[in-house]
């Protein structure tokens, strides 16, 4: 049995008229605990979670994960995400806002006083202005602009500032975490770790990034908590916007964020230095027109500059 998709792979389906509805005994044998008979489902997206050969022909066949419910799929009737499209669309809800609007505040130009919000589809381009979004949800964007691609949360991290990840770097896990992770496992989930841990707890990143797609909810905290240095780490708008200002220009320069103020740390080793800070928060609060410098009491320390952050 040869196939490019493997088990732990994002992908799209592309033919729904290939689903299996009334195939209790394959979704048995793949596990699927929440299988059941789906409807139109052409264009929705998944995690391949098991991969068995149909055992009345020669079919192969993929329990696919699709949030609310598995199903069960010709193999070909998947596509693998991987390509980012050209035009594509994401809408902004409560659960990704807080890395979509990050990855629109660093990239907009001349919209900051027209944030995008909750409910609004984020864009690649707007197709009229430079605004980046559509006031209305996807559908209601798609409806009107077929022409773009919707694309998932783990798409869009590909497109967004994140750190880099080596996807086929060979890491090293304790086989106590190994053992944890197994004996938690359900039986696709064991095949899984089979194909792709050794008994000594050697993997690469591709795996582990695998394993957290086909985790329960539960799980999936926990294994990125477990790997950080497998997964993208996307900054927060206030972390790009002090990015973006770059560092003060003087001898050991200092900014570190506290909740939603930044700290401009007040060198006193020479007027230039002193000036300099200074001159940072303003190049900051005129780059942020909504935040502005603040006076701390309650600290009662003279040795850092505040600005209050509003987005």
């Amino acid at each position: 049995m040869e196939t490019k998709l493997k088990i732990g792979d994002r992908v799209r389906i592309t033919n729904d008229g290939s689903i299996y509805s009334t195939y209790e005994e394959m979704a048995g044998i793949m596990g699927l605990s929440k299988w059941k008979s789906c409807g139109a489902a052409n264009g929705m997206t998944g995690v391949i979670v098991s991969i068995k050969e149909h055992t009345g022909c020669d079919n192969i066949l993929a329990g696919v994960d699709l949030g609310e419910c598995e199903i069960i799929i010709n193999l070909k009737a998947l596509e693998l995400l991987n390509d980012i499209p050209k035009k594509w669309c994401i809408q902004m809800t409560e659960e990704n806002k807080d890395i979509l609007y990050p990855w629109w505040k660093e990239n907009i130009v001349g919209w900051n006083g027209c944030p995008i919000h909750e409910g609004y589809t984020l864009l690649s381009t707007h197709p009229s202005d430079s605004s980046m979004y559509f006031c209305n949800d996807l559908d209601g964007f798609l409806g009107s602009h077929p022409e773009y691609t919707p694309i998932t949360l783990e798409q869009f991290k590909l497109i967004s500032k994140t750190k880099p990840v080596d996807t086929n770097k060979t890491i090293k896990i304790s086989r106590t975490l190994l053992n944890e992770y197994y004996e938690a496992a359900t039986a696709s989930q064991r095949e899984f770790i089979n194909d792709n841990f050794t008994i000594d707890g050697t993997t690469t990143v591709a795996s582990i990034i695998g394993l957290h797609n086909i985790a329960c909810d539960a799980w999936k905290p926990t294994i990125k908590a477990n790997h950080p240095e497998c997964f993208p780490v996307t900054k927060s708008a206030i972390e790009l916007a002090v990015d973006k200002t770059g560092n003060p220009n003087y001898s050991g320069c200092n900014v570190k964020i506290e909740d939603d103020h930044i700290l401009v740390k007040l060198p006193t080793a020479n007027k230039d230095w002193s000036f300099a800070a200074f001159e940072w928060v303003i190049k900051f609060c005129k780059k942020n027109p909504r935040s502005y410098p603040v006076h701390r009491n309650e600290h009662n320390t003279t040795d850092y500059l505040y600005i209050q952050w509003n987005d």
